[in-house]
């Protein structure tokens, strides 16, 4: 991606950012996810910087090490596992992957360096979230001068360095790093599109983009936006919010299924349905409740929501209809979710498995994706259903969390 400036033409087709990598195929701020995106042909990368203990810039988004590694096992006496408290050698220790999948075990928390090398001379670029002064002092400047180190330290031969753009939440951060760089395309994230104007009008200052961290809002308030100079990002793993706001002239779509969102947006045809709308119409052994995303930190729903399906052992099902009006030729990709109480699970579209039984236990929420290419599906009604059929011996229940169905199929 070259030249960026937080605004797309008229006419054309928003940028692509994989959040935190295409973290919902891979675990975040790994390379299995940076290198997923690049795959899945995403026009950024988002990623967050933060500084180690000796100086080092990684990878990584929360300010503990809690949530996605092993730190508490390896190093049990560090409590609160703060990762400025760590050096890099010490981060090499830990598994940044496995509470993820157990596929992706033995991923580590990646060097903004070793980002660098992976996007040099490839058309997918890097968006850096600096995070909060107080927490990272002069991020800002760190960033700049490795930036500098690495577009001028690079030998003869080397690919060049793609367009790197900078975000922050944190507005002293952005601002700064437009002093320093004002050559360098920089946006305030999580930014409300209703904002009141003064508030827009002095972002409108130093930035060239906002990050809204909203799935969708009406036309007038991406017009009043873009009055001000401003891009505009929503951020959503549902294609069908794309669609919908395409018409508004949205800048860039945050996701973390930059695949999805590739294939929606360059070409095809895509609708999802969201498995908590199911709940009317759904059917189960156990209970089934609407899972909102308060208080989730990383993994959020698709909708804002997720269905719950709380079984109590073996046998016990969940079944629900979804209407297709369409027929033909459509690949799905049923998202779940895993938890420290997740079951195991063989899962069915009219009577055919979409694939072997999938473990929902992870002892962190995490997703996983399936997906059924290739499938034709007729007009009118299909039924979803999940069995249980065991549960991993760590986990403490039989559950299973239903996020989205997503549907797609190549334009003719």
């Amino acid at each position: 991606m070259r030249g960026w400036t937080g605004r797309v033409e008229p006419g054309g087709s928003p940028v692509v950012i994989a959040h935190r990598g295409a973290s919902g195929d891979a675990p975040e701020n790994t390379v299995a996810a940076f290198t997923a995106a690049l795959d899945q042909d995403a026009d950024f990368i988002e990623t967050d910087v933060r500084r180690t203990a000796d100086g080092e810039l990684v990878l990584f988004h929360d300010g503990d090490l809690l949530r996605t590694t092993d730190a508490a096992q390896v190093f049990p006496e560090r409590s609160p596992w703060r990762l400025r408290d760590f050096t890099l050698d010490e981060l090499r220790r830990l598994d940044a992957g496995s509470w993820n999948d157990d596929r992706f075990a033995g991923q580590r928390i990646p060097t903004l360096r070793e980002a660098i090398d992976l996007v040099r001379g490839r058309r997918t670029s890097l968006l850096l979230e600096l995070k909060r002064p107080g927490e990272e002092d002069d991020l800002a400047g760190e960033v700049a001068a490795a930036l500098d180190h690495a577009a001028w330290s690079a030998g003869p031969g080397t690919a060049p360095l793609p367009q790197v753009v900078i975000g922050s939440i944190d507005r002293e951060h952005a601002a700064r790093y437009r002093r320093l760089r004002p050559e360098v395309t920089v946006g305030a994230l999580v930014v409300r599109a209703h904002s009141p104007l003064p508030e827009l009008e002095e972002i409108a200052g130093y930035a060239d983009f906002i990050g809204t961290g909203q799935p969708s809002f009406p036309r007038d308030q991406v017009e009043r936006l873009h009055g001000l100079g401003l891009g505009v990002l929503l951020n959503t793993s549902t294609a069908a919010d794309v669609s919908g706001m395409l018409p508004y002239g949205i800048d860039g779509v945050v996701t973390d299924y930059p695949g999805r969102m590739v294939r929606a947006l360059r070409g095809g045809e895509s609708f999802c349905v969201e498995a908590e709308s199911l709940l009317p119409v759904a059917q189960a052994s156990g209970g089934l409740t609407a899972q909102g995303n308060r208080g989730m930190n990383g993994c959020k729903w698709s909708g804002d929501a997720q269905l719950l399906v709380d079984s109590s052992g073996p046998d016990n099902w969940f079944r629900a209809t979804f209407d297709i009006d369409r027929p033909g030729p459509w690949s799905m990709a049923l998202t779940v979710s895993k938890d420290r109480d997740g079951g195991r699970y063989l899962l069915s579209v009219d009577g055919e498995a979409v694939g072997p039984p999938v473990d929902t236990y992870r002892p962190a929420v995490a997703r996983q994706t399936l997906t059924l290419p290739g499938r034709v599906l007729t007009e009118g009604r299909h039924v979803l259903e999940a069995v249980v059929v065991g549960r991993d011996p760590r986990s403490a229940g039989f559950a299973l969390g239903l996020d989205v169905l997503e549907f797609c199929r190549k334009a003719a």
